[in-house]
């Protein structure tokens, strides 16, 4: 079986092999909810919403930030690819990406998410759904 990026391939996952758990590594690159959303799923039988692009872009900035803090400015070189996960499917999401391979401090990084997720409050919204 592949990697896990969703409940329903956890869930396919272990009635093909029996396991007692699945492991979904690449699944949480970007997107660190999945492990909730799979808990939840196998708790409740139900689906969490979806976080919204500010939630996944706030997930972004504390994860750079705590990279930063426990590690210093060679967390900040760590993060550049962590970061440009995160920065995906929303507009201007691209020229984020290529800004946050290249950052060299944790303001310049932090500075970067916050200005997406200030140009993303001025769009037009698309009914989003609380993530929790």
């Amino acid at each position: 079986m592949g990697t896990v990026f969703s409940a329903e391939t956890a869930l396919q996952c272990l009635e093909q092999t029996g396991a007692d758990g699945v492991m979904c590594s690449r699944g949480t690159m970007g997107y660190p909810f999945l492990v909730g959303e799979i808990d939840h799923f196998f708790k409740t039988g139900q689906h969490r919403a979806t976080p919204t692009t500010q939630q996944r872009l706030a997930c972004a900035r504390e994860h750079l930030y705590g990279l930063w803090e426990y590690k210093g400015d060679r967390g900040v070189r760590q993060a550049r690819k962590h970061m440009t996960w995160y920065a995906k499917g929303f507009p201007g999401a691209a020229e984020l990406r290529g800004q946050l391979c290249l950052i060299e401090s944790v303001q310049h990084g932090l500075d970067l998410i916050d200005q997406a997720m200030r140009s993303l409050e001025t769009l037009p919204r698309v009914s989003e759904v609380p993530c929790f």
